[in-house]
């Protein structure tokens, strides 16, 4: 509760590209990075002392050094880059991102992996026991894919196009040999699970509002029963919460914000990025 990080498009008049902000227990503050116009999509953290950012490419924290990698080599086309992070390790880390943009570091080097490049990567989860990552993305036609990263190799394990019920999500979590989502179909949004041994999705719950003014866009887990899913409701903002027994929906400081980008939760503590008339805002839900 006294070490958060959250980064975007951040400037002020006085501080151009930060994309960094932190909070000690007492205040935020820009952390000292001299970003780039492009912002930072996504964050990993591996430890107190050791962090990943994703600016298209990587940047790393170390003992509070940063380092902007040099991913020229990659061969990044059609607007490739890296855009969400997650790693069991430091030798196991993944990447996607836009137009088929996946990477991994095995603790020695970054390497590309190629896969399918109509496929634009929404947000990637993984097992911290196994190491296998999961992420979910669209292709054309609005047609979303999740797919398994293991061992420097891509499988694919949903296709809505394919596969029944037809789902969509933006967001993904890991927990207990299952996958967490939540997103609008053609009749309405759902909250959904993907079981990874019988391979199969499940609807957990239908919010039944309209698609067109109803949908999720970030979820934090500490586990199955303090799930948080944060999207919209018509032109509000919205957070639904999951307690193991019933979903309660909450709009409370949330009435104006975009809640897009991410979520995390530790103990009782949750926050979620968004914004509103372009100025950023940091949501804080906690519990007594």
């Amino acid at each position: 509760e006294n070490n958060i990080w959250a980064v975007g498009y951040i400037y002020t008049d006085t501080v151009a590209n930060a994309n960094i902000m932190r909070w000690n227990g007492v205040k935020w503050y820009f952390e000292k990075y001299s970003g780039t116009s492009n912002g930072i999509e996504g964050i990993w953290a591996f430890n107190d002392s050791t962090i990943y950012f994703a600016n298209g490419a990587v940047v790393t924290y170390k003992n509070g050094i940063f380092e902007q990698l040099n991913f020229g080599y990659m061969g990044f086309t059609n607007t490739q880059g890296v855009e969400k992070l997650w790693g069991s390790s430091e030798s196991n880390i993944w990447g996607v991102g836009p137009w088929g943009t996946i990477v991994h570091y095995d603790g020695n080097g970054w390497a590309k992996i190629e896969f399918d490049n109509e496929l634009s990567f929404y947000n990637i989860t993984g097992n911290n026991e196994t190491g296998i990552a999961y992420a979910v993305g669209r292709k054309p036609g609005d047609i979303r894919v999740i797919v398994e990263l293991q061992l420097n190799q891509v499988r694919s394990l949903y296709n809505s196009s394919e596969n029944s019920p037809q789902l969509k999500s933006y967001v993904i979590k890991h927990y207990d040999k299952r996958l967490y989502l939540g997103g609008s179909d053609i009749v309405s949004t759902k909250i959904w699970k993907y079981d990874l041994l019988s391979d199969e999705p499940k609807i957990l719950i239908d919010l039944k509002g309209n698609t067109n003014e109803t949908d999720i866009s970030q979820l934090a887990l500490n586990d199955v029963n303090d799930t948080y899913y944060f999207g919209k409701s018509g032109d509000l903002g919205k957070m639904i919460h999951y307690n193991g027994i019933r979903y309660t929906g909450f709009s409370q400081n949330l009435s104006a914000l975009v809640n897009y980008g991410s979520a995390h939760s530790v103990d009782n503590l949750c926050v979620s990025v968004g914004y509103v008339n372009n100025k950023a805002y940091i949501t804080k839900i906690q519990r007594n």
